[in-house]
């Protein structure tokens, strides 16, 4: 009996037929995240005149098993709550535009995203990069970035060990550009643990696939979070399988945390302490003190713990309702629209801009440190290690996001609504404080009391950009059915 090919207009994946196949198919790090607490992002630029080399070692080491797969990942993390264990590392493949030309496969290469066609720095006007200001790896136009190695890993040894080998045998066909390592940060007392180096939860609330996760959410009738694969996947490899890749974004964010810190009024004693322009005002929360904290949350629409701001003015810690709430149509008295997380998923309270949901991409960053602003083996931070050392660069988020279409969800994220402050033609008047990448921010205004509306002689204030695009590119993790296959495909003529 013919199988019936797998349809994208649906969720509630499960590791049993009929995903099956399409999960023996799909790299690990797409429909969930890997996990890991550190992460090497190596990348490479092809030698033109060693493509077919390069075709040979990629088939061999798909072929290998040695890329993970969707299945594979499911596998090994149902036998670690099982037995406790270690499910070894992750390890995906992704390629550029530039790379699928190097290797002469112009005729197979996705082609559903004009952007990926033409490369992340082709978009520099429209995403507002300083492509000058790209670090090494991502800077040498005569060698752009072809494709990506992620090795994700709970040990560090293990990671960097593996990393180094690959590194080793890559580079007998094609340049080594950069090895960029993430690593995870964690907090107690924060929702899913995970921070970013503001020190404010990251993570939450990403679009969901699978079976298991959709129905481990806390309550829908607000907010569910259940999407179709189809805003995930594309169509990749053999036609009568079901295999299926992705298209990836990759930008080092840099933080300046101490002028983030500044203008959130961190190290201010009190709202009586007088302040500029550039500093959040304070805002009166809902025990009717003002708050000195709470402004700075209301900018990026959580608490430093997570919790969302339009549900409460104070932090109410780890078991709170994280997810399950919905923006007032059109109320910004509890989270402004220019506030991080609701500009990037407005959710259904902007009737303005209507239904954007098709918007939305899959989120699997984790942040960088490159100059020791912690030790390299602390994960887990307090709130005394961020506050004692707040530096102005060389840490940051390496962004990472999964889309069916770059065009029509991460780009018109941050050219449109993150820059622009644009969502569907509602115009806001300012863009995202933390993402932007925009010269001006324009003024916001946060409501004297949280839950009442702005007042006309509310206190404005500009919030200063704190995060740059330091380089990256557009990728797309093909299938590793295609990817097994590759030295079988004839070069284009």
């Amino acid at each position: 009996m013919m199988e019936i090919p797998l349809k994208l207009n649906q969720s509630n994946v499960k590791n049993a037929p009929p995903f099956t196949q399409m999960l023996e198919n799909l790299q690990a790090n797409i429909l969930k995240g890997h996990g890991r607490d550190f992460a090497f992002h190596l990348f490479f630029s092809f030698d033109r005149n060693k493509a077919e080399q390069a075709k040979a070692w990629i088939a061999d080491f798909a072929r290998n098993n040695k890329i993970t797969s969707a299945k594979q990942q499911l596998d090994r993390t149902r036998e670690f709550k099982l037995n406790q264990t270690d499910g070894g590392p992750i390890v995906t493949l992704s390629l550029s535009a530039h790379g699928y030309r190097a290797l002469g496969l112009d005729d197979v290469m996705p082609k559903a995203s004009q952007s990926f066609l033409g490369g992340m720095r082709a978009d520099k006007d429209k995403l507002l990069d300083d492509t000058d200001r790209w670090t090494a790896g991502f800077n040498d136009k005569n060698r752009p970035v072809d494709m990506m190695i992620l090795v994700a890993d709970d040990d560090l040894v293990t990671a960097s060990t593996l990393s180094l080998k690959l590194t080793k045998a890559i580079n007998l066909f094609a340049h080594f550009l950069l090895s960029q390592m993430g690593k995870g940060l964690k907090k107690k007392g924060v929702i899913g643990g995970g921070i970013e180096h503001f020190g404010y939860a990251d993570g939450i609330s990403q679009p969901l696939y699978l079976d298991e996760d959709i129905k481990k959410q806390q309550g829908t009738d607000k907010w569910d979070d259940k999407t179709n694969l189809d805003r995930l996947l594309v169509k990749d490899g053999p036609a009568d399988v079901d295999s299926f890749g992705s298209y990836l974004v990759f930008r080092k964010l840099e933080q300046d945390v101490k002028k983030f810190k500044e203008a959130e009024g961190d190290d201010l004693e009190d709202c009586g302490t007088p302040t500029n322009g550039n500093v959040v005002p304070c805002v009166i929360n809902e025990k009717n003190i003002p708050d000195r904290s709470l402004g700075g949350s209301m900018v990026v629409g959580r608490h430093e713990d997570g919790t969302p701001v339009e549900l409460h003015s104070l932090p109410q810690g780890p078991q709170s309702t994280a997810n399950n709430f919905n923006y007032g149509l059109n109320d910004i008295s509890r989270c402004p629209f220019f506030a991080h997380t609701r500009i990037m998923n407005p959710r259904d309270g902007d009737s303005i801009a209507g239904d954007v949901s098709a918007q939305r991409i899959t989120r699997r960053g984790i942040p960088y440190d490159d100059i020791g602003r912690f030790p390299q083996d602390v994960i887990e931070v307090t709130d005394e290690m961020l506050n004692d050392n707040q530096p102005s660069g060389g840490v940051g988020l390496l962004f990472m996001c999964y889309q069916s279409n770059i065009d029509s969800q991460f780009l018109i994220l941050q050219q449109h609504w993150a820059n622009d402050g644009n969502i569907a033609g509602h115009h806001l008047g300012t863009d995202d404080a933390i993402i932007s990448q925009a010269a001006s921010s324009g003024k916001k205004v946060l409501p004297v009391k949280w839950g009442q509306p702005a007042l006309n002689d509310a206190k404005a204030f500009d919030f200063p950009h704190a995060v740059t695009n330091r380089g990256g590119e557009y990728l797309f993790t093909p299938s590793i059915a295609f990817l097994k296959s590759l030295n079988n495909i004839p070069p284009t003529e």
